[in-house]
């Protein structure tokens, strides 16, 4: 089951707050409504929303003032509902960080196709950023493929959707999302495209050759969470989607489900952590990173172990990472020093 994007609502009227809430949940999204701009951020610091759309004149703090909030801790798309019609209201919600502004009343069918347009708007540039081929370091020159490279010629890729990382693989995950949310198969598409072009291209560069952040060095390394987990939960999730790929990707889902199993680095109770900074160092980003593949693999393929594995992981990194004292996760455990990474870790909090 695809979950709906999460957005959150804000109105003091409540006929208009129940009104939005069963048209946007209707066309699948997942809802929340507040009475308040107030109720909203504690919400919101507490679980983030993908979009929000936000009454401007409330009690407590006016929608003004929550949108100025939201934007100084996130990029989500806002919408700014309003029974003004002024140009000053509309220049000082967008001046505000307000990304749309409607003005009331409105038919929710409008609203939709905002709130449609707006979660559209980062996927879309992705796509129309993405390109393949290499540049040159030295000179700027650029090549089509690697076999254009000369021999000895260290390049840099000249797109950066183009290598094989753990943001990519987030990436692709979302834009699977996407193409299941709007029934747009570019999505997908991209997902497929930017997996078979690392795939296609990362031996031609050596196993081994080059450094750290050399083109494809996670997929040519293939030792650590960072370099497998997300990136082969996209190919779990492609796979499914599309069966053709099912042969092509299963040496590298595989590959990743033995290093997960055999291979990545564990504390004496089995907790997963890597070999740096500190000899067997817990850190938090491979949660992320595990469970991605863990719970997806272990889904797809019935593997119980991986699943029952995945949930103690949770459980583990939270023993070694929560601070009661700040109710915060730090970023790092150390285990041969036997204490925390000292800050704390801003992504998961």
């Amino acid at each position: 089951v695809t979950m709906g994007h999460s957005i959150y609502l804000a109105d003091d009227e409540k006929s208009i707050r129940e009104l939005l809430h069963s048209f946007l949940a209707s066309d699948g999204y997942t809802v929340r409504s507040f009475e308040s701009g107030d109720a909203l951020l504690e919400a919101f610091r507490q679980e983030p929303a993908e979009l929000v759309i936000l009454d401007i004149m409330m009690p407590g703090t006016d929608g003004l003032a929550v949108c100025r909030e939201l934007r100084s801790v996130s990029d989500i798309p806002i919408i700014l509902l309003t029974a003004k019609d002024s140009e000053l209201d509309y220049v000082m919600g967008i001046s505000q960080g307000s990304d749309d502004y409607l003005t009331k009343p409105f038919r929710p069918t409008i609203l939709l196709m905002k709130v449609k347009a707006l979660l559209r708007r980062v996927a879309d540039k992705v796509l129309a950023d993405y390109r393949t081929g290499y540049t040159d370091r030295a000179t700027g020159r650029f090549y089509a493929s690697p076999d254009e490279i000369p021999a000895g010629t260290r390049v840099r890729f000249a797109c950066k959707y183009m290598d094989w990382h753990y943001s990519l693989g987030v990436l692709d995950m979302a834009m699977l999302r996407m193409a299941d949310r709007f029934g747009e198969a570019k999505y997908a598409d991209f997902v497929e495209r930017q997996i078979d072009c690392a795939l296609s291209a990362y031996r031609k560069f050596g196993v081994t050759q080059g450094e750290d952040h050399e083109p494809y060095h996670f997929l040519r390394k293939f030792n650590e969470l960072d370099h497998c987990g997300a990136e082969c939960a996209a190919m779990i999730e492609l796979a499914a989607r599309r069966p053709a790929k099912t042969e092509a990707y299963a040496p590298y889902i595989e590959r990743a489900a033995e290093h997960i199993r055999h291979g990545q680095a564990r504390f004496p109770d089995g907790t997963l952590v890597r070999t740096w900074p500190h000899r067997h160092t817990l850190w938090a980003d491979d949660l992320y990173m595990g469970l991605s593949f863990m719970s997806r693999y272990g889904g797809r393929f019935a593997d119980r172990a991986m699943l029952r594995d995945a949930v103690r992981q949770v459980g583990r990194f939270h023993h070694y990472l929560w601070n009661p004292a700040t109710e915060l996760l730090y970023h790092g455990y150390y285990g041969d020093l036997e204490r925390t990474a000292g800050a704390h870790w801003g992504r998961c909090n």
